[in-house]
């Protein structure tokens, strides 16, 4: 499995423009061959800040989607709202427990 962790900040008057695009986005992209979870989440403190959680069954699956038009528009989306580069993190994991 591969696991995906971004933080990011972006502007905060941009804040409504990218939940109202992503809302779309996120759907799209859970439906991905091989995504298990695509997530985001607003900082309850920071309102300027977010959390994308991601799993992929795989890595072809991954790379896949990071090939697709929808990562290529979600990019477009984020990177011109973001106040500095985004804080990313891949692991490659199997689970453990239930």
């Amino acid at each position: 499995m591969i696991v995906v962790r971004v933080k990011l900040q972006i502007n905060e008057h941009d804040k409504d423009t990218l939940l109202a695009c992503l809302k779309g986005q996120m759907d799209e992209i859970s439906r991905f061959k091989g995504c298990k979870d695509y997530s985001f989440y607003q900082d309850p403190l920071d309102p300027s800040r977010f959390f994308l959680y991601e799993e992929w069954l795989d890595r072809p699956s991954f790379d896949a989607y990071k090939r697709s038009k929808e990562f290529q528009e979600t990019s477009a989306l984020l990177f011109p709202m973001m106040v500095q580069k985004p804080d990313s993190a891949y692991y490659s994991s199997e689970k453990v427990g239930p």
